[in-house]
């Protein structure tokens, strides 16, 4: 590749991975600064053009084939996640815009989105169309034009970070335009999941945050009661009164693994602390917990994932690192989730790091024999941390 060889970052880079062969002891400082930073930011953009080709599969299905079986709301999905997740930027070879916009807007106007449907019609009529796509195209735009310029409140994505309710487009990317938490959603109808990501304070490693979470929880608790101590009670009305029988005491509520907490969810004060921390410094700021707040935390509501390294970097140069890196990324460390309403069961595919409805996780797995995205056999536990 031409390009690449006059890149003088890359001939750094390529220089210290082979003085790292060399001399591996003795050259790793600067490995870990040219070559893991490469590889991560590589790792990262192929991620996002595999991420956009296997959603693509389906626009271009719906376009090509004549029967599909995918639902409206799927599709609709599917081409929101690909314009957002392009926004202004150039799209990789082989995703069409013409398709996904035609797919947004046939489906958009099925579902009651008719400003979004008008803005995907209005960039139609600035892009080169397949003929016979054309009659149908304007005929949609002048019916449209009889809808009112609104859409379904109910197709609106709220943010399980801040509560913000979102625009349907959002050309800054596939997140949450008050807050900036990235939307993560299940790569199989695509729906947002209930998922908020958070992180431990530096000073707890991995290990320690595992074990935090996955400990027991506490048998007695620290209100002063004896462990075998009933938290019911029970008062007997005086005078004709009523009797009433309490759980707990609303002075101590009961925290959520059932020992008194000062307040009633740790994990939302996080929550507010890192947005206030944002409109202090305008940018993006990641939800840090502390050991307290991860000790509360239930662990059929956690998730973490570790993203694979490249194999030849994973065997000296990532244990050395064991730090976050910069933007957001981790270099051979754990990425936790919260399911804010674990109500709503969520699979988590550890060979690829994508998440899921549980039930239709185990339905296109029994289909296919593997992840339906990564196509492994063997996914392993696929449920909480």
């Amino acid at each position: 590749d031409g390009n690449e060889n006059a890149n003088p970052n890359v001939l750094g880079a390529a220089a210290a991975a082979a003085a790292a062969r060399t001399n591996p002891k003795d050259k790793l400082a600067p490995v870990t600064q040219g070559v893991v930073r490469l590889a991560l930011e590589r790792f990262w953009e192929y991620r996002r053009h595999a991420d956009l080709y296997y959603a693509f599969q389906r626009i271009r299905s719906f376009t090509s084939d004549p029967f599909t079986s995918l639902l409206p709301e799927v599709l609709f999905q599917v081409a929101r996640y690909i314009i957002n997740t392009l926004g202004s930027g150039q799209a990789p070879y082989g995703i069409s815009r013409v398709h996904t916009l035609y797919t947004l807007a046939k489906q958009a106007k099925a579902l009651g989105a008719y400003k979004f449907a008008r803005f995907a019609y209005q960039k139609l009529q600035q892009l080169k169309v397949p003929s016979r796509w054309q009659d149908q195209i304007d005929f949609d735009m002048l019916s449209i034009q009889a809808k009112p310029v609104r859409d379904s409140p109910d197709l609106l994505s709220v943010c399980y970070r801040c509560g913000a309710t979102n625009a349907l487009l959002n050309l800054q990317g596939d997140a949450c335009s008050s807050c900036g938490h990235p939307f993560i959603r299940s790569f199989i109808n695509f729906d947002v999941l209930p998922l908020v990501e958070f992180t431990p304070v530096d000073k707890i490693s991995d290990d320690e945050a595992l074990e935090l979470i996955r400990a027991p929880p506490p048998e007695g608790g620290d209100s002063g009661r004896g462990a075998g101590e009933s938290k019911w009670q029970e008062e007997r009305g005086a005078g004709g009164g009523a009797d009433t029988l309490t759980l707990g005491d609303e002075k101590s509520p009961i925290g959520i693994h059932g020992a008194i907490e000062d307040t009633a969810d740790l994990f939302n004060q996080c929550i507010n602390r890192a947005l206030d921390q944002q409109e202090c410094t305008s940018g993006y700021a990641p939800v840090v917990t502390d050991a307290r707040t991860l000790a509360s935390l239930r662990r059929d509501e956690v998730f973490v994932t570790r993203m694979a390294p490249s194999p030849d970097l994973a065997g000296e140069v990532l244990p050395a690192v064991g730090a976050k890196g910069k933007g957001g990324l981790y270099i051979g460390k754990l990425r936790y989730y919260k399911n804010m309403l674990p109500g709503i069961h969520v699979a988590l595919s550890q060979p690829c790091g994508r998440f899921a409805h549980e039930e239709e996780f185990e339905y296109a797995y029994l289909k296919e024999g593997g992840c339906p995205f990564s196509r492994v056999r063997e996914v392993g536990d696929y449920s909480s941390a």
